[in-house]
């Protein structure tokens, strides 16, 4: 309800970031005006390029990550950057609303990979990721369209 009065959603881009995360059968299924419904779907495709502009220009990730991890031998970081940039290429390849699951601020917050990194080095990719989730935060208003 709150998303169909557009005009009192506007200062909430977090609200249109979670109702865009959901599935497009599902955003389709509701009774939204179709200005709205049309912002989420566009907001949706939008935030994967931004997530993926955001990795695609973080090269020093990579070098960060290449030194090995003093507590254990397998764990390596920049397995894990190389994961999450291959997984936004991928979404950004896929076909525009087509209901996949795709990378949210989840996987920025719990390093969701299956990479398998030590607690160590978790918290580290963490630390690294930080900035690049708060950019991509920022720019919420912009992706939904809430600065005009």
């Amino acid at each position: 309800p709150l998303v169909q009065a557009t005009d009192k959603a506007k200062p909430f881009p977090s609200l249109f970031y979670c109702c865009s995360q959901h599935s497009v059968s599902s955003i389709l299924a509701e009774d939204l005006p179709p200005e709205t419904t049309e912002l989420l779907l566009n907001g949706r495709e939008k935030f994967k390029l931004a997530v993926h502009r955001a990795f695609s220009d973080k090269v020093d990730y990579y070098h960060s990550g290449m030194e090995a991890c003093e507590f254990e031998p397998c764990c390596e970081s920049s397995l894990c950057f190389a994961e999450f940039n291959t997984i936004c290429q991928i979404q950004t390849d896929s076909k525009p609303n087509c209901g996949e699951e795709f990378f949210t601020m989840k996987e920025f917050d719990e390093v969701n990979t299956a990479t398998q990194l030590c607690r160590y080095c978790k918290m580290v990719v963490k630390e690294e990721l930080g900035p690049t989730r708060d950019e991509v935060w920022d720019l919420l208003p912009e992706i939904f369209e809430l600065n005009t």
